[in-house]
């Protein structure tokens, strides 16, 4: 079908109320995969597959947040403070800052410094076993010196590793933060459009500034569009 790149949602083990969005275990897989499995030797088992197939492979990750007993958070709970959780269901997928998730302390610089160069350590080791890029979920959480950080890490070894951000939903004011920070793309929201308004134009002309406009036909993890016709 002339694909060239496979998306994956988050492939970590969630944590304990089974949020994929929510990592629990970074270095250990998907329970629905293999949850005994270790998770770079999965990716790499996986990115060999893409290969024999002529697609790269791309993966979703969360930097600003994770589960609130997530193995890194246990490890160096000063990285992080927990927002309680609410009696208010929230879409895990939404932008918004979520109920009974650890948060990145990203106002101390002595902290973002540490969990910049964590997850640039993590993400190496990702693209050392072939995964091609990165989908930003929720990128506005994280601030830019710590974009920089990491992205620049990973593309000092790796310089063809691309990071998109997922930036559907996000004020104007936050995607213009994004300039500049590395990114090689970011996602329109023509799954939302409809086919008439303005907004879509201006979009557009906003995320070209970042780098690559994607555009979706359907939004990611919704109804898929294929039953209607």
């Amino acid at each position: 079908m002339q694909f060239d790149h496979v998306l994956t949602g988050p492939l970590f083990a969630p944590g304990a109320d089974g949020n994929i969005f929510l990592t629990g275990d970074h270095e250990r897989v998907h329970c629905a995969i293999d949850g005994s499995h270790d998770a770079d030797a999965f990716v790499a088992g996986f990115a060999e597959t893409c290969r024999q197939h002529g697609l790269r492979l791309l993966a979703d990750i969360v930097v600003g947040r994770v589960a609130p007993h997530a193995d890194v958070a246990q490890s160096a709970p000063g990285w992080f403070h927990v927002d309680e959780p609410t009696s208010q269901r929230v879409d895990p997928r939404s932008s918004l800052r979520q109920p009974n998730a650890a948060y990145a302390r990203f106002d101390d610089p002595v902290i973002a410094k540490e969990v910049a160069g964590w997850w640039a350590e993590r993400l190496i080791r990702l693209a050392d076993r072939d995964v091609a890029g990165f989908r930003c979920l929720d990128p506005q959480l994280v601030p830019a010196n710590v974009w920089r950080h990491v992205i620049a890490a990973v593309q000092q070894k790796f310089p063809h590793c691309r990071f998109l951000a997922w930036t559907p939903g996000l004020a104007w004011r936050n995607v213009a933060q994004l300039k500049e920070l590395g990114f090689a793309g970011a996602f329109s929201s023509l799954p939302w459009w409809d086919g008439r308004a303005s907004w879509f134009v201006e979009e557009h002309e906003l995320l070209r500034t970042i780098g690559s406009v994607i555009a979706c036909p359907e939004a990611p993890f919704g109804t898929r569009l294929a039953p209607l016709f």
